[in-house]
């Protein structure tokens, strides 16, 4: 037998190639999806919290937090919290937070209407309390440095 000529030649080689095709579509729609199924899970990341504790009088009304930033301190909390209160203990989470520099301030919201009641001067009458113990100055309330945490992450409490 002599050589084929190249017509044939061509022809043969393009019927090996349609019949080979499945195979390769099979196993593009295959395989892609079979090493995703094998590569190792990934556990996902644990959620990071900051627990502030407040000890209060008694069981009365709630307990409501804001975690501040320096620029909103006292303002308008970067993110609020309530808890209610069990033991005379009340528990506002934040989860979610970032690493920074953060405050804490609560209070003792003991007629649970929402707001800090205040007298009429403007000091609160309500029990309130913030991180690091910081007490108010003569006629004004605690600065943010008073307050001021250091998070990395993880799981804190404060108190």
């Amino acid at each position: 037998m002599g050589a084929l000529p190249a017509g044939a030649r061509l022809l043969r080689s393009w019927c090996l190639h349609l019949r080979l095709a499945p195979f390769f579509v099979f196993g593009l729609f295959w395989a892609v999806p079979l090493r995703a199924q094998t590569a190792p899970a990934v556990a996902p990341a644990p959620v990071a919290t900051i627990e502030f504790v407040a000890v209060v009088a008694h069981g009365k009304g709630m307990v409501r937090c804001g975690l501040y930033t320096r620029e909103k301190w006292l303002k308008k909390p970067f993110k609020p919290a309530k808890s209610a209160i069990a033991n005379k203990r009340g528990v506002c989470r934040f989860t979610g937070i970032a690493g920074g520099t953060y405050a804490i301030a609560a209070y003792h919201d003991e007629n649970a209407n929402g707001k800090l009641d205040r007298n009429f001067i403007g000091i609160p009458s309500e029990p309130y309390g913030m991180t690091n113990d910081a007490r108010p100055k003569i006629f004004a309330a605690p600065t943010f440095d008073d307050a001021k945490f250091v998070y990395q992450g993880g799981n804190v409490q404060q108190r």
